[in-house]
């Protein structure tokens, strides 16, 4: 059995030392998946968070034919385009010279 489906399997059992390891082993690539599209350390922390809590409430969701590693990145880039992004502070479309001036 690979490890990847070991630590899937005891986070099914809600096994805490399974999640710390899945956190130590894959929090630094999806913590550069993240940073790369947004600089805000603070939304990289948020964003990573959220890839973590999900596969602690649904472990389930992160069994497959993928590696575990993909299915992890999948989610993080899934949490990344269900957040809202900041509207332009004009309220128009940003062009060249249309927006605020």
């Amino acid at each position: 059995m690979r490890a990847d489906d070991r630590l899937i399997k005891a986070l099914l059992k809600q096994d805490k030392k399974a999640f710390e390891e899945l956190y130590d082993r894959y929090h630094l690539l999806l913590w550069k998946i993240v940073a790369e599209a947004e600089a805000d350390h603070r939304i990289c922390e948020q964003l990573v968070t959220q890839v973590f809590k999900h596969v602690w409430q649904k472990p389930h969701e992160f069994i497959g034919d993928k590696r575990l590693a993909l299915l992890l990145i999948e989610c993080c880039r899934a949490k990344m385009k269900e957040r809202p992004r900041p509207k332009p502070v004009c309220g128009k479309p940003i062009e060249p010279q249309a927006c605020c001036g």
